[in-house]
């Protein structure tokens, strides 16, 4: 039975379960969404200082779930999505592309299935599912890199709201195999403060460890250690009616490497362990007609980041075979965005990016028009 078999087998499998155990249909519900996208690399320069060769794609991204809400605190649910079953970071799939090279094989994987319980300031999981910290990118951990094991939070109301996350999780290696292990936990505050202002901070520690020798991960991820501090903050407000989002995003490594570590990769970046992220947003997509403005500038260097499980957005010249190398460098984001319906709307990003330890770089822009169902 190959993977794709699988997969299916497994998601008919939980609906089964699911519509099995139904009292009435408004319990099971579905979800899903669907993803267009153009892609075009260009002004390039590999690490010796050649250029790459531009580079256009036609992407295609499809998800489709269900949820079953058994009583008022407890769910179940299962999702499929498309992508390499080799890659933890991308449900994307290349139909047409103008390199000459093969366009990618229909795959899925089983991303999510979980069982949820909720109550009044209180929720927990346990399964595979998405990652359940405060985070407003995906420069420290990439939205479609789902986490195996369980987590639980507790909110407090106070003069704002306080909320403890922590978690216990086996990582994954590529859309099936997992290696490695990964312990967490954040305390965030967020508070209104009036006239349309509020502000959320988070402090997070993520310590990540592998166990030997993995199947996809790069460049010695699947046995270094990681043991990230995360700082995020946010500020909220509106401008003349407007929506109004300014973050700072702070990341460091705080494992010591050494400089004559036995991996060459981890001792020529030993002491590359910092990251920051700043951003502005403007507007919103809730509406149509709606629009949205947004600027990201992001410095993060080798090891201030797992570059596996981080975006897989921002560039070309890192990573192969599914896998991204999302470290190491420094640029610009520029997106602009507009709800077209409720459920559809168009989205534009500009990326300029340089390496931070190499000569590489690169601009990329991508245009995605997502449906959601």
């Amino acid at each position: 039975m190959n993977r794709l078999q699988l997969s299916i087998l497994c998601l008919v499998g939980a609906l089964i379960a699911e519509t099995a155990f139904a009292q009435t249909e408004d319990k099971l519900s579905w979800y899903g969404d669907l993803r267009l996208r153009y892609e075009a690399d260009f002004d390039s320069e590999k690490a010796d200082g050649t250029e790459r060769d531009d580079r256009h794609r036609g992407r295609v991204r499809a998800r489709a779930g269900l949820n079953y809400q058994a009583n008022e605190s407890l769910k179940f649910g299962a999702r499929l999505r498309t992508g390499n079953s080799r890659s933890q970071q991308s449900p994307h799939i290349t139909f047409v592309n103008d390199q000459n090279a093969d366009d990618d094989d229909l795959d899925f994987v089983l991303d999510k299935f979980s069982v949820d319980y909720s109550r009044s300031g209180y929720h927990a999981w346990a399964g595979r599912n998405s990652f359940p910290f405060w985070k407003q990118n995906e420069l420290f951990w990439d939205d479609d890199v789902a986490l195996t094991g369980t987590s639980a939070s507790f909110t407090w109301e106070t003069t704002g709201n306080l909320t403890a996350i922590v978690g216990a999780f086996t990582l994954p290696d590529g859309g099936y195999d997992m290696h490695g292990q990964m312990g967490a936990g954040q305390l965030k505050y967020s508070v209104d403060l009036g006239d349309h202002v509020q502000l959320t901070g988070a402090a997070g520690l993520f310590y990540m460890s592998g166990d030997g020798g993995s199947t996809n991960l790069r460049n010695g991820n699947g046995d270094r250690e990681y043991s990230v501090g995360a700082a995020n903050f946010q500020v909220k407000c509106q401008l003349a009616g407007m929506p109004i989002a300014i973050g700072t995003d702070l990341y460091s490594n705080f494992k010591d490497y050494d400089s004559d570590s036995t991996d060459p990769y981890t001792a020529v970046h030993h002491n590359d362990d910092y990251g920051y992220v700043l951003s502005v947003v403007a507007g919103k997509l809730k509406s149509p007609g709606d629009w949205l403005l947004g600027y990201y500038y992001a410095n993060i260097e080798t090891l201030a980041v797992n570059a596996s499980f981080a975006q897989d957005d921002w560039f070309r010249f890192g990573g192969r075979n599914g896998q991204t190398d999302s470290s190491d460098f420094r640029g610009h984001e520029i997106r602009l965005a507009y709800a077209i319906r409720e459920n559809l709307n168009l989205v534009n990003r500009v990326y300029i990016v340089d390496s931070i330890s190499s000569d590489q770089d690169g601009n990329r822009f991508r245009m995605d028009l997502n449906w959601k169902f």
